[in-house]
Parts: C-alpha cells; structure tokens; sequence
C-alpha cells in the first residue's frame, strides 16, 4: 500500500506519493485532461488511499480516482491545515502534509456520497441558480419598462409564452421550455416593443402652467415645471 495525495488546482494537479515508511517515491505535477489522473494512478498500487481537498472541483477528481481502483480520501480543507499549522504553504508542502496525515491517521475526511446521488444532487442545484437567474432578467426587464411609465399588469403574459402543458408521461412536449428555454421570447419582445413605446407616448401629460390650491397644495399652488433638456421628456408636477 502506498499513501497518495493530491493538490488539486484548476489547471493541474500536485501529486505526493509515499511509501508506508515515509519513503517519497513520487512528487510532481499533472496537468488536467481527460483520464491524466487515472492513467498516473494506475501505476501506483491498487487499493491506495488517495487524499484530496474538498475544492470546487473535487467531484470528477473522486470520479477518476474510483475509475483507477484507488480509494479516495476527501479531505475537510480548513481541519486540515489547523492540524498542519504549517505558516508557509506551498503545493508541494500542502500535499507532502496529506501524506504525513494519512500515515499517522489523524487525515480530518467527511463522507462521499455516491456517483448517482452526486448527478440527483446537482440537478437541482443547478435549475435553482438558473431559476434564480431566470427571474432576476425578468424584473430588470420590468424595472426597465416601468422607467418610461409602460403598465404591463395583465399583459405581462405577452412578453412571456406560457408555461407548456407536461404530457402524462412527465416529459414536456418538443420545443417547450424544459428542452431549450423560452424559443419565442425575443421575437415576441421585439414585436411588442412598438406598442409599448406608444403606450408611453399616450400615457404622458400635458403641461399646465399652474395648478389651483388645494388642501393637499398649500395657497400658493404649484409652480410651472422648469424647462427640459430633453424635449421629449414628460413635465414633471
């Protein structure tokens, strides 16, 4: 058996691997592609436990790691370096600390769940961020309506095609917005732009030079609004 850690980066990988004694027999990088990892990892010894920080890309690290029969170790990243205590880290520090964990079997690791359950797990993850997104575009595109006093109300319907009836099976009809997005939501946003822009143009106000006093006014009225830069800009009481 041999004690193997990994420093995962975006683009490569510090590798350590280390005999039982301590003995280092590997230490460099792995530049990331399609099966590097699992191609090195079956040169060393099957069954070796393989340590790896839990960094943002550590699902298809686990992947490769399973693949070459190795048995991955997740590592709880900020335990581990209080364990270290370690003032000046390197990559090359970082992994050879792993190692040293792993032989004295203090390594802080936190369960993996499965494959299957990782991809079930995602899914909604991910249609969260996407919905989240969905809707933010939707109230800036409102928000920016409601600059030039366009009322959408009820119309709000015709810049959005509805949702799609789900066939009985669950899966949602070709085209629809569970396979592909909105598809006619530009066209139909580009053609209701005209009549939103003449709706504006009809909803702004004529200009009076004063109004009478009111209990809501005071006595002396309203002043006449000050001339525009713009003139197209509405008058503002």
């Amino acid at each position: 058996m041999e004690y193997i850690a990994f420093d995962a980066h975006q683009r490569y990988t510090q590798v350590s691997v280390e005999t039982v004694e301590g003995e280092r027999r590997y230490e460099g990088r792995i530049a990331h592609g399609r099966g590097a990892l699992q191609q090195f990892l079956t040169t060393c010894e099957r069954g070796s436990p393989v340590a790896v920080e839990t960094v943002g890309t550590w699902d298809w690290i686990v992947d490769e790691i399973e693949a070459a029969g190795q048995v991955p170790q997740l590592v709880h990243a900020r335990q581990a370096k209080l364990v270290l205590g370690r003032v000046n880290q390197t990559d090359k520090l970082d992994a050879r600390g792993l190692n040293r964990l792993q032989r004295t079997g203090t390594l802080p690791t936190v369960w993996i769940p499965p494959g299957a359950l990782r991809d079930q797990r995602d899914l909604p993850r991910t249609r969260r961020v996407l919905t989240r997104e969905r809707t933010r575009l939707k109230n800036r595109i409102h928000a920016t309506l409601a600059k030039d006093r366009v009322a959408v109300g009820r119309d709000e319907r015709s810049l959005w095609p509805p949702r799609p009836p789900v066939a009985p099976g669950g899966a949602a009809p070709p085209g629809s917005r569970g396979q592909g997005g909105y598809p006619g939501a530009p066209r139909r946003l580009r053609a209701d732009l005209p009549r939103a822009q003449a709706q504006a143009r009809r909803s702004r106000l004529p200009a009076y030079p004063a109004l009478p006093p009111g209990p809501h006014r005071g006595r002396a009225g309203l002043a006449p609004s000050p001339p525009h830069h713009c003139p197209d800009a509405p008058a503002l009481y």
